[in-house]
């Protein structure tokens, strides 16, 4: 034993905490992206710290097998583009830089006069669009289109919220649309081929600080600690979430289940049925949560902390247990006698709330009723069942590129037999 080097090492070890913990980082983990691999290459999840490093994890074993080190300014987000392959952040210094993940090689972008907070891709023909916005209220447009010889160039700025800041920016592939929001508290929408604003979305009541889609279903969350889901083919407010007790940092759609995932700094994540308005899920942890990702192969929620942590919850046993009561409830509806209780949130409690449709053009429609009158409390057991019968494949009728869980969202509203908003 003497080649052996003295000392020990002492290893805490937890259990039953139902998520994995992961170091690295020496500052705030404000981004989380996936690359989900091709033929050629494996999976990666990328992460983008306030310590100026960007880091390339093996999602399996949570390897970090690269860093990329940013030394002119502070990153303040960052994206991955599926058709080129860049990382792609966005500076405090009002820069955006390109990154190649292979070479390391990068290319400044230089038009905004303040912190960039947020980036999206937009597909255009063959041209590939990089949307950026920032603290300086503009949104700018840049072709990245790999060509030979060419380097990307601006293709157009325009004030989306001078003199406010914009803090959350998506593109709607669905109707050829560009949503921001930020400080303002209104979501505006512009159309990509005249940059003009189409529609201005109002209800929150405090900054918006992120947005998602789920088909024609736009979800936005707020310092205001609620997720408002709107219907983008009529732009009007379908329901009010009031997610969290704190600010909503960031939000996410799982494609295949069609679950909304929330994050806040009140130290929770959670995921809903928003369609149903209810909680299916709710995780715990230590530290403040700052930003949220998704690993849709391993099937887990990857959220970055301000304590310098990754976390992992595993999204299988969510996905199981809600295979496990849609079962019961066709069973049950089928029989014709009530399903066991104790099946409706993961807590045992369900919100009222019923179901929309989803008609031809993709606008969202009150189903009718089932099982009560419209004055009464909508049986969602007969409700889900009946959603389960006319959409076999979880969403017969919905609009091509929106998820199975969009099937079922919203609830009655000309009625006024259901609330526009639920508690958690």
């Amino acid at each position: 034993f003497g080649a052996e080097p003295r000392g020990c090492h002492v290893w805490r070890v937890v259990r039953g905490l139902g998520y994995t913990e992961v170091g690295g980082h020496t500052g705030p983990v404000i981004a989380l992206h996936s690359a989900e691999g091709t033929r050629d290459a494996e999976p990666m999840l990328f992460s983008a710290s306030v310590d100026n490093c960007i880091k390339a994890w093996e999602p399996a074993e949570m390897r970090c097998v690269y860093t990329l080190h940013e030394v002119h300014s502070e990153i303040s987000c960052l994206l991955y583009s599926p058709v080129n392959g860049f990382l792609i952040t966005g500076n405090d210094d009002g820069s955006i830089r390109l990154w190649n993940p292979d070479s390391g090689s990068t290319i400044n972008l230089l038009e905004h006069t303040n912190t960039v907070t947020c980036l999206d891709i937009a597909v255009r023909g063959r041209s590939e669009l990089l949307l950026s916005a920032g603290f300086d209220g503009c949104v700018a447009i840049w072709d990245i289109t790999k060509r030979r010889y060419s380097m990307p160039q601006i293709e157009t700025v325009f004030k989306a919220h001078e003199p406010y800041e914009v803090l959350a920016l998506r593109f709607n592939p669905m109707n050829g649309t560009i949503i921001t929001g930020g400080n303002e508290r209104t979501i505006r929408v512009w159309s990509l081929s005249t940059y003009e604003m189409v529609a201005t979305l109002d209800g929150h009541t405090d900054s918006v600080t992120a947005l998602a889609l789920d088909g024609n279903f736009l979800l936005s969350g707020s310092v205001d600690c609620t997720v408002r889901v709107w219907d983008t083919v009529a732009n009007t407010l379908l329901q009010t979430i009031r997610a969290h007790s704190e600010p909503v940092e960031q939000l996410l759609i799982v494609p295949e289940t069609g679950f909304l995932v929330t994050c806040s700094a009140d130290r929770t994540v959670k995921v809903w049925q928003y369609g149903e308005q209810r909680l299916i899920k709710k995780w715990a942890h230590p530290d403040s949560i700052r930003s949220l990702g998704l690993l849709r192969r391993l099937r887990k929620i990857v959220c970055g902390t301000e304590q310098c942590h990754i976390v992992l919850f595993p999204l299988d046993e969510v996905i199981e247990a809600e295979g496990r009561r849609a079962h019961s409830i066709a069973q049950s509806a089928l029989e014709g006698a009530p399903a066991a209780d104790g099946e409706g949130t993961s807590d045992g409690r369900e919100a009222s709330g019923q179901p929309l449709a989803v008609d031809s053009k993709g606008a969202a429609a009150a189903a009718p009723p089932l099982g009560t009158s419209l004055g009464g409390d909508v049986d969602l057991r007969a409700a889900a069942a009946e959603a389960a019968r006319s959409a076999p494949c979880g969403c017969r009728g919905a609009p091509a590129g929106s998820a199975a869980g969009a099937w079922a969202v919203g609830a009655a509203r000309a009625s006024g037999a259901i609330p526009r908003s639920i508690d958690t």
